[in-house]
């Protein structure tokens, strides 16, 4: 995993509202449990607020790799992304019992990791099935019009 703890250390000073723009270029090998590939580059805002500085993910673009669920051809492709928000705490919420829930603010060196929040969103978007952008050659359609329960009116 390579740093790419981002600096906050105007933004915690600031008034709730402030925003700052921030991007990060991580490298397919942080993230070795998943089937990617090239780099993984996000941008997004980071924005003071009272409880501490909400990390908005606006672009995450990264390449996926695996086989077509059909045929077995390899492929390669984009990863469909969601904007999101992460909500990194200056101090334990009341109403948190789970500590691995959270993300905390670093406030001796006025940094936050965001490579927890890339890592769930990139689990969170991969295709768990790719397919072939067309009809595979191999995969053969089912017929039109062909009902899983037609037998049953013969039965009854």
């Amino acid at each position: 995993m390579s740093a790419q703890n981002l600096k906050i250390s105007k933004l915690y000073y600031a008034v709730d509202g402030t925003r700052e723009p921030f991007e990060a270029l991580f490298p397919a090998d942080d993230f070795v449990a998943l089937p990617l590939t090239g780099p993984i580059a996000v941008k997004g805002e980071l924005m003071r607020v009272e409880e501490g500085i909400m990390l908005l993910m606006h672009e995450l673009e990264a390449t996926q790799m695996g086989n077509c669920g059909f045929c077995e051809k390899p492929l390669k492709q984009a990863l469909q992304f969601h904007p999101s928000e992460w909500l990194y705490h200056e101090e334990k919420p009341l109403d948190y019992d789970d500590s691995d829930e959270a993300l905390f603010l670093d406030k001796k060196q006025l940094e936050l990791d965001p490579y927890e929040p890339v890592r769930q969103e990139l689990i969170l978007h991969i295709d768990p099935a790719p397919h072939c952008p067309k009809t595979c050659k191999e995969f053969a359609e089912p017929e039109r019009g062909v009902k899983a329960l037609s037998k049953l009116k013969e039965i009854l």
